[in-house]
């Protein structure tokens, strides 16, 4: 449904004989989310003999979403596991229909599970939502993991694929870098031990 504030011009003239007369009528309209504008004029003279046209003005809804990156913990204590947060916010001037997200990562990490609207991908993982505001924001997170022979450091790189037309590129992506913390050795020889080689860390 389309809200409009309407302006109504009725010509006045005593006769009005073969040539054109013209109006110019303004509109301020707010349409739904994906809806044009269908403008319907009749024409009517004082003897009758109505004519209507109809055109459909299409309506192209922009926006402005941006994306940030976070990872808790980083740097990422060998054997735990990573959360990224993706956070998606428009800058408007439009209500977005919504967006999707893709998070590239290294092969040897894994997508473990999702508390948001996110599912794995070839090469990462795919995270959607519908409807923002202007002004608002939308946090997706996912869960990774990786194995004890990958040394790091993990490399998120994410972009977001707005539902409408973007006005700035600039902000459509983002990365992360996450070092890997692992145990430290050091050689307990001189102790008199028959550990050659012990850890402060306890091995996970």
């Amino acid at each position: 449904m389309i809200r409009a504030t309407r302006y109504s011009r009725r010509p006045t003239a005593r006769s009005l004989g073969l040539g054109i007369l013209a109006a110019t009528i303004l509109l301020a309209a707010a349409p739904a989310p994906g809806a044009d504008i269908v403008n319907t004029a009749i024409v009517m003279s004082d003897s009758g003999d109505p004519r209507q046209s109809t055109w459909i003005t299409p309506l192209r809804i922009r926006t402005d979403l941006g994306l940030s990156i976070a990872a808790a913990p980083n740097p990422i204590v060998f054997g735990n596991e990573v959360t990224i947060t993706l956070r998606v916010e428009n800058f408007g001037p439009s209500n977005s229909d919504g967006f999707s997200v893709e998070l590239q990562l290294p092969d040897e990490v894994s997508f473990d599970s999702s508390l948001d609207n996110c599912s794995p991908d070839t090469g990462g993982a795919v995270c959607g939502s519908s409807f923002i505001e202007v002004g608002s924001s939308i946090d997706v997170r996912v869960v990774l993991t990786f194995p004890e022979s990958f040394a790091g450091p993990i490399f998120g790189d994410a972009r977001v694929y707005p539902d409408n037309i973007d006005q700035v590129d600039e902000n459509d992506s983002a990365s992360v870098l996450i070092p890997i913390d692992r145990p430290f050795f050091f050689d307990n020889f001189e102790d008199g031990t028959l550990d050659a080689w012990s850890s402060i860390f306890p091995t996970p």
